[in-house]
């Protein structure tokens, strides 16, 4: 769904542009609190910490007493630029804020999304058994939305391995591979599915014994990457006045798209990187004859070897459609190149 994250991004801004000819304060922060939902959505922090420069302005421009209220829907961004900051004290300050604009609504969702921004907080003062403690509490929720206990899982893995209970961590990591590969379409290819999913592979890598898990994990990594790049260029391609953007726009949309090639070359090193830890022989060859939806990426060269049986740079690939399956392995003549230098 980022192209179609990028479209309403787009048309929050032409409101934007409306709203400040016409001198509405009230429609301005409305349309600025939705952009910046979607800019946190996207990952796009450096852009949304300037968009959020422009609703303050802007709600200085309406009644106190309404400010409050107003700010409400950015406050779980807010929290999330502090900690990426570093800026624990501020997320802190924040926090009962956000508590107060989510119990009102009494609902699971919110409950979770509270228990897991808790966990974050006490992950960085450093409380790591506390952090471990509010997670357990957000998985015992019933309801939750595959998603959002992926993500709950994901962080308790982490937490697991930095208090010490490393294999516990790696059997829970081992299962949520397994029932990503199984429930693609469920968990789909959200932004969530790709960090998820390397940060799996990173530290299932770590430990030889599962490095062939590990490589899953990427595959499933840079399959989700890809898919987001089918999709983006799909939905770009249904919305035709999306195709030349306005300039102030155009430089999000080059920064999602160029969000998805890092999030490439990075599973790519990293895939490269576990391979080249392997024992001589135990490198998984990249056949001639594969599942015709198979995308195959070799972890030497990277190029990628398409269903088309064309060989690109992976800069340069754009799969024709959503849902592909990747594997990652060595392409024959690299695996001749390696072999003749004894590697």
């Amino acid at each position: 769904m980022t192209g179609r994250r990028f479209e309403a991004i787009h048309l929050f801004r032409r409101g934007l542009r409306i709203a400040r000819d016409l001198g509405s304060a009230p429609l301005r922060v409305w349309l600025h609190n939705s952009v910046a939902v979607l800019l946190a959505q996207l990952q796009q922090w450096d852009r949304l910490r300037e968009h959020l420069r422009e609703l303050d302005a802007a709600l200085e421009e309406i009644p106190e007493a309404a400010r409050e209220t107003a700010a409400g829907p950015t406050l779980w961004p807010r929290i999330q630029l502090a900690l990426r900051d570093e800026d624990t004290a501020r997320a802190r300050e924040l926090e009962p804020r956000l508590r107060a604009s989510i119990e009102s609504r009494s609902d699971g969702v919110g409950t979770v999304t509270l228990l897991t921004l808790e966990a974050d907080l006490l992950e960085a003062e450093g409380r790591g058994k506390e952090a471990l403690a509010a997670l357990d509490r957000a998985l015992a929720i019933e309801g939750t939305r595959p998603l959002d206990r992926l993500h709950v899982e994901a962080l308790r893995i982490r937490q697991l391995d930095r208090v010490g209970r490393t294999d516990e961590a790696l059997r829970a990591a081992e299962e949520i591979v397994t029932r990503m590969e199984d429930d693609r379409e469920v968990l789909g290819s959200d932004e969530l599915s790709i960090e998820v999913a390397s940060e799996l592979g990173d530290l299932l890598g770590a430990h030889a014994r599962h490095r062939d898990v590990a490589c899953r994990a990427y595959d499933l990594a840079a399959a989700n990457a890809l898919d987001r790049i089918a999709r983006l260029e799909g939905d770009l391609g249904r919305t035709p006045e999306l195709d030349r953007p306005p300039e102030e726009d155009e430089g999000i949309l080059l920064d999602v798209r160029s969000t998805y090639r890092r999030a490439m070359s990075s599973i790519l090193e990293r895939v490269g990187a576990l391979m080249k830890a392997m024992k001589p022989g135990e490198h998984p060859i990249i056949e001639e004859v594969l599942d015709e939806a198979l995308v195959r990426i070799c972890a030497w060269c990277g190029r990628v070897h398409s269903s088309a049986g064309r060989w690109s740079p992976i800069g340069a690939y754009v799969p024709e459609e959503g849902g592909v399956l990747v594997t990652h392995a060595m392409c024959e003549s690299c695996l001749e190149r390696v072999t003749a230098d004894g590697l």
